[in-house]
């Protein structure tokens, strides 16, 4: 990425910590907002609206459509395992809030995709 690119971030999960993310990036150097996504379409809409930028329900179509560097992944922990494997094997680097999955073999199989 050279100095002049934008990192293009997502996030999955718009509640709670979630829609803390957005804000983050908005305000990081270097950084682009360009998507989140959250099961709940609405709840992905409040952010979209507020940051102009495209609400998804599914991850995969918003990993295709915007092609994403970078993602976010705030979902609640035993919802971490699915969003951080696909964004990975969509070739993103994924930030993932902690705890990092719910149990041990979670965990591992989020290493093992990294």
């Amino acid at each position: 990425m050279s100095v002049a690119q934008q990192l293009r971030a997502a996030v999955v999960g718009c509640g709670g910590t979630g829609a803390n993310h957005p804000a983050g990036y908005r305000q990081a150097a270097g950084a682009e907002l360009v998507s989140v996504c959250d099961v709940d379409a609405a709840r992905a809409e409040v952010l979209a609206i507020e940051y102009n930028i495209a609400p998804y329900v599914d991850l995969s179509t918003m990993l295709s459509a915007d092609d994403p560097d970078v993602v976010s992944v705030a979902t609640s922990e035993k919802h971490h395992v699915e969003p951080v494997v696909i964004a990975l094997e969509h070739g993103a680097d994924v930030f993932c809030e902690k705890i990092m999955t719910a149990s041990v073999a979670d965990g591992r199989q989020v290493v093992a995709a990294v």
